[in-house]
């Protein structure tokens, strides 16, 4: 037996000229959900130190934009989305430095 059947019509009733193969077929339900496992920011809680998104989705975290999605935007040519992304977003500030020494100090804005 090679699990083709010869079938029939359903509307004729003629037999079909063509055998074709029948066979079982399995399914089975994914234990992951998407609804469970996306994730997105737009705003959310940041590192103070750093700046940088904090880390995990339970916390309301970023997702990792590394050197292989750079590369990518790279290649297309989006080189105003990653600077977006790289700087605006994240961790865009400003210093001020001595001209003298080039120590970073500290200025009191009114």
């Amino acid at each position: 037996y090679h699990g083709t059947e010869v079938l029939y019509s359903g509307v004729s009733g003629m037999m079909m000229e063509a055998q074709i193969f029948m066979g079982l077929v399995y399914y089975q339900r994914l234990r992951h959900m998407v609804s469970d496992k996306y994730q997105c920011r737009a705003t959310g809680p940041v590192n103070k130190y750093t700046r940088q998104p904090v880390k995990g989705r339970k916390a309301g975290g970023g997702v990792r934009f590394g050197e292989m999605e750079r590369d990518g935007l790279l290649a297309h040519g989006a080189s105003f989305l990653l600077r977006d992304r790289l700087m605006t977003c994240t961790d865009i500030s400003t210093a001020d430095v001595c001209g003298k020494c080039g120590s970073m100090i500290s200025t009191i804005r009114q």
